[in-house]
């Protein structure tokens, strides 16, 4: 799954709140991978993700810490 967006973060903060995110990510289960791209050009940020199964990326999507990321990585638009 790629999620694209913009914040209003710097790329090193966006990593931290990442980083500081990552336990409960963790909890929910089935993630394999996750990468953090930023296009140079543009600064606009990607979560690459990667899950073991479909359930678990559903399980993921309905997840309250999903609905957290708008307010976390200070979506713009």
């Amino acid at each position: 799954m790629l999620v694209k967006f913009r914040s209003a973060l710097p790329f090193e903060e966006v990593l931290e709140v990442a980083r500081e995110r990552l336990p409960e990510l963790q909890a929910i289960g089935g993630l394999t991978q996750k990468f953090y791209l930023q296009d140079a050009q543009t600064g606009e940020v990607a979560g690459l993700y990667f899950w073991r199964s479909p359930e678990d990326l559903e399980a993921y999507k309905t997840s309250e810490l999903r609905k957290t990321i708008p307010e976390s990585y200070k979506i713009i638009g």
